[in-house]
């Protein structure tokens, strides 16, 4: 897809604005106040998916797309639409569409910086809104004994998972990492274990933190300075797809054959149930092609009275894919996903493969990695193709001119 001649992209940028501030504000207890307005702003979202569609049929006809694109679009658009009438979620449309199909025409450097200043922005408010009286906190009291709280949000690990992507996207602004910004880093990692007391997403920034320490080693630079173009390219393939079939792997023979059950239970008990639910959804519900609707009781059921032993949720994303959404819709995502990785490894943007790779960590205790809020992944690994080619062009142009001024 290349670029064209009459250009959407300015409200492509608009309602994605939109779409991740509504997204964004509802991710707090706003809903504990009034339950309209978070409805108010679902059929809001819908209006945005629609113009999207919209947007890029009028980008097909005005600007000649060629056939192989519209066969793309309504392969994607019948999948989607297949998934959803399985799982009741638009969940492969809202993390792919905006990638798929506006990425090439979008800047790299504006997307990153919407998803920092939105986020960043809305987690003050509602961190100041909850300390004014106005949001109120969802928290409770976990096994270990310690308090988590939400500080506005809808639970505990949304604002964990919310610190988590901010971290990520901090550390893609940076092209170095400071002494300050390792201080940084600590205190959110810190904040985030002491306040929602999320465990999964302090691991993951303190996991981010490690690798931009690692990247800026001297010594490492030299050792990827003397790989061939080719050497690197060939064990980079090897390495994306060979640790997501192994992890895959690794968490299937946990859950249905207990292999290393007991030390994991040891390390973190919260964990090992994450892999026992998995484990009695397939016993109970089986994969489907499509998706189907699993009634799943959580922290906030369970506060509002539910009995506790009928808790029940599917947070481990490698089962809650396949069981709930179904298994064409994940094969879809997964190629995808892998995609996105391997054109961030060929384009030397290793940062955003490290994020993806840490993000998959991530996703053996939550499915927040499926949300809007973890889209950016994939916008910024398509839109880095254009970026990257520009910027590599303007490099060559400079250093030509250096040259001949010397010369």
């Amino acid at each position: 897809m290349n670029h064209t001649k009459y250009n959407y992209s300015k409200i492509v940028y608009f309602l994605l604005y939109l779409w991740l501030g509504l997204s964004a504000v509802s991710l707090s207890t706003i809903s504990e106040i009034n339950s309209n307005v978070v409805i108010i702003f679902g059929k809001i979202v819908i209006l945005v998916r629609i113009s999207l569609m919209v947007l890029y049929v009028c980008n097909m006809f005005t600007n000649k797309i060629k056939i192989k694109d519209l066969f793309i679009f309504g392969f994607f658009m019948a999948v989607s639409a297949l998934a959803y009438l399985g799982s009741d979620k638009w969940l492969l449309f809202d993390i792919l569409f905006v990638a798929i199909f506006w990425g090439d025409k979008l800047d790299y450097k504006k997307i990153l910086n919407m998803y920092y200043y939105v986020l960043i922005t809305a987690t003050l408010v509602i961190i100041a809104l909850y300390f004014v009286g106005v949001l109120p906190d969802f928290s409770y009291e976990r096994g270990n004994g310690l308090m988590r709280h939400s500080f506005g949000f809808s639970h505990p690990n949304t604002l964990g998972f919310i610190l988590f992507v901010l971290s990520i996207l901090y550390c893609l602004r940076k092209k170095v990492i400071t002494f300050l910004d390792y201080i940084l880093l600590i205190i959110i990692a810190v904040f985030t274990y002491v306040g929602p007391n999320s465990e999964t997403c302090t691991a993951c920034i303190l996991l981010m933190g490690s690798y931009c320490f690692i990247r800026d080693n001297n010594r490492v630079k030299s050792f990827k300075a003397s790989l061939t173009k080719q050497t690197k390219k060939k064990w980079q393939n090897i390495f994306i797809s060979g640790s997501i079939i192994i992890l895959i792997m690794l968490i299937y023979l946990v859950a249905l054959r207990g292999a290393g059950a007991a030390f994991i239970a040891k390390i973190s008990g919260t964990l090992y149930t994450r892999f026992r639910y998995g484990a009695y959804a397939i016993r109970q519900y089986g994969f489907s092609l499509w998706g189907q609707y699993i009634p799943m009781i959580g922290d906030g059921d369970i506060l509002n009275g539910v009995d506790v032993s009928k808790y029940f949720t599917l947070d481990c994303l490698y089962f809650y894919l396949p069981i709930v959404i179904g298994l064409i819709p994940t094969a879809f995502f997964t190629l995808c996903y892998i995609h996105c990785m391997k054109i961030s490894a060929h384009k030397g943007n290793k940062t955003l493969l490290a994020a993806a790779f840490i993000t998959l960590v991530y996703s053996i205790a939550e499915v927040s990695a499926v949300t809007l809020f973890s889209a950016y992944l994939y916008i910024l690994a398509i839109a880095q193709v254009n970026y990257i080619n520009i910027r590599d062009k303007e490099n060559m142009f400079n250093n030509e001119l250096k040259r001949s001024k010397v010369e």
